[in-house]
């Protein structure tokens, strides 16, 4: 009898270990799709301003 209780508490455990950690894969996973992309749209605007900045540096060493 102990031996069932055991084995059937077992398998329930196992089932509720693997449904919440697939649950924490996902979630991870949306989470850190989102991040990046908020560092692509960083990353982006970044490059905006560097290449506005060279355009200005460009053209005040052109007019020296």
């Amino acid at each position: 009898m102990f031996g069932l209780i055991v084995g059937v508490f077992s398998v329930w455990n196992g089932r509720m270990t693997q449904r919440e950690v697939g649950a924490l894969i996902d979630r991870s996973a949306k989470d850190t799709q989102a991040i990046l992309v908020r560092i692509e749209e960083h990353m982006k605007q970044m490059d905006e301003r560097h290449t506005q900045f060279l355009e200005r540096i460009t053209e005040k060493v052109a007019h020296l």
